[in-house]
């Protein structure tokens, strides 16, 4: 399973608040398999995981945290 979505499913209570900033159900937070691309910057913001956290392939890890 992605990392990020573990997070977000085993954190209490997270995937409600995801689920609400995004104007979504729950259900569909549960149904991702990965972050969908146009969501990730939220749900960056909500949960405090860095985009290259949430999405790897679309967000580089910046320079000076690769060092």
């Amino acid at each position: 399973m992605d990392p990020a979505i573990a997070y977000i499913r085993s954190t209490k209570g997270l995937a409600v608040k995801v689920a609400k900033a995004l104007g979504i159900g729950r259900q569909a937070v549960y149904q991702w398999r990965r972050v969908p691309p146009e969501r990730v910057l939220t749900v960056s913001e909500v949960t405090g995981l860095p985009p290259h956290q949430i999405r790897p392939d679309l967000y580089p890890v910046p320079a000076r945290a690769a060092s």
